[in-house]
């Protein structure tokens, strides 16, 4: 007999970073300057502090988080990140976040282009309790979390769709 099929985990180290388009471009733009090639990509930004970050070690930390993001665009999609208008770069930010973060989503598809088709604009605390609920069933690596983990990723999640402009409002 088989096992069903595990659902895999979460990636949760979306939460070095957060949505910055403008670090993205950043990356984007030195990954066209050497010609596509993400290595030399990696090197050059850590070299140059191009991330502005004030440690080493925070540099690697959002080198690496967006470098990973970024790695789900097609060459299009990094050009205009990388030499587009600030709306361009916002949505290239997140076509990015979409494609490696599945959170964000599950997030995506389960409540907000539900309530987009039910043209209803609000989203409220009992829709996000709601999706975390639900998303705890299936990936019990969430429910493992420290509250304040929990609390840093639901934060995190709902800043990112703010910055991507899909979230109007303040935080809480």
């Amino acid at each position: 007999p088989r096992s069903a099929p595990q659902t895999p985990r979460y990636c949760l180290s979306f939460t070095a970073a957060g949505l910055r388009p403008e670090l993205a471009a950043v990356i984007a733009g030195v990954h066209l300057e050497v010609e596509g090639d993400w290595a030399l990509t990696r090197a050059a930004v850590l070299e140059r502090n191009a991330l502005q970050a004030r440690s080493a070690k925070s540099s690697k930390v959002l080198e690496t988080e967006l470098r990973q993001r970024l790695q789900c665009l097609t060459a299009p999609q990094l050009q205009l990140l990388a030499q587009g208008t600030s709306d361009e770069r916002s949505a290239m930010a997140w076509l990015a976040v979409l494609k490696r973060i599945q959170i964000a989503a599950d997030l995506t598809r389960q409540v907000l282009v539900s309530k987009l088709s039910s043209q209803d604009p609000l989203l409220r605390r009992s829709d996000m309790a709601a999706f975390y609920e639900d998303c705890e069933r299936d990936h019990p690596e969430l429910a493992a979390l420290a509250p304040s983990s929990q609390h840093k990723v639901r934060s995190a999640l709902l800043q990112m769709l703010r910055d991507a402009g899909l979230l109007a409002g303040k935080a809480g």
